[in-house]
């Protein structure tokens, strides 16, 4: 072992560097000796200060993300509000509070426009809330004027978009900011019920509502509805089932948490 050992330390490998100390002077070998040590400590320091960096930009992708997302449910009710007031107005029945719907909804519009100028390019939404602008300008031009006759249908198909086009600039702010990809158990099961699942359960709800509120207007229901009114509300069953697998297991991984979450809106759903 020793004589293997005495090999290794006298050979090939290390003679050019055996050489160059004999040459050197002693303050030069500790300069070298400090230079060898010094470039693998700084490269670790290195790789240690840019993923620190990577951590950091990364939590503000997701405090950004959770602004907006925090934004965009309200203006999803408030839409969903002021279409229902458009609707009774062209059913004829009333239109006194569609004016208030429509300014309750421009404030959360607006708060929204504010949040893509400071961080759409941030979470990659400019696109998506371009599209929001685009169907509530269309929402504008069909809601109908009180005390004049309007069609229901056109309304409806004429507004839907806003609540839609939400639901599709919410999905983007969760794939754009990172939340999706939140790397602790318990705040991905969080954000798949929050931001993946609610969003769909919401918006089927809006289309199921729109659907069965024609058929009772009209005391009818078109075969096509029909069909789409099944299938929505299938969808409505999984989603609902998912969001509490996954409001489950917050409960399970992070008590502390789950504790805090309430179900009742999935159990209504279910």
């Amino acid at each position: 072992m020793k004589k293997l050992l005495a090999a290794w330390v006298n050979g090939s490998l290390w003679r050019g560097g055996a050489a160059l100390m004999r040459q050197m002077r002693f303050p030069g070998k500790m300069m070298l000796i400090s230079v060898a040590f010094m470039v693998p400590i700084a490269l670790l320091l290195t790789m240690m200060v840019s993923s620190r960096s990577h951590d950091i930009d990364f939590a503000a992708q997701e405090r950004a993300g959770v602004r907006y997302a925090s934004a965009i449910f309200p203006a999803i009710d408030l839409a969903g509000v002021w279409r229902q007031q458009a609707r009774n107005v062209a059913f004829g029945e009333g239109g006194d509070q569609l004016g208030a719907a429509r300014q309750a909804f421009d404030a959360a519009f607006l708060k929204l426009q504010q949040l893509d100028a400071d961080v759409g390019t941030q979470v990659s939404a400019s696109n998506s809330f371009a599209a929001v602008r685009s169907a509530v300008q269309a929402a504008q031009a069909a809601q109908p004027v009180p005390g004049t006759k309007a069609d229901p249908e056109a309304v409806y198909q004429g507004m839907i978009g806003v609540s839609r086009s939400l639901a599709a600039l919410l999905d983007a702010v969760t794939d754009g900011s990172g939340l999706v990809l939140d790397p602790d158990l318990h705040s991905y099961h969080l954000m798949t019920a929050l931001l993946l699942t609610t969003p769909e359960l919401i918006q089927t709800t809006v289309e199921v509502r729109g659907l069965v509120r024609s058929a009772l207007k009209t005391g009818q229901i078109a075969a096509d509805n029909a069909a789409r009114l099944q299938g929505y509300l299938a969808i409505l069953t999984a989603d609902a089932a998912q969001a509490k697998i996954s409001l489950n297991k917050v409960q399970k991984v992070a008590p502390d948490y789950g504790k805090r979450l309430t179900r009742g809106a999935i159990d209504a759903t279910q």
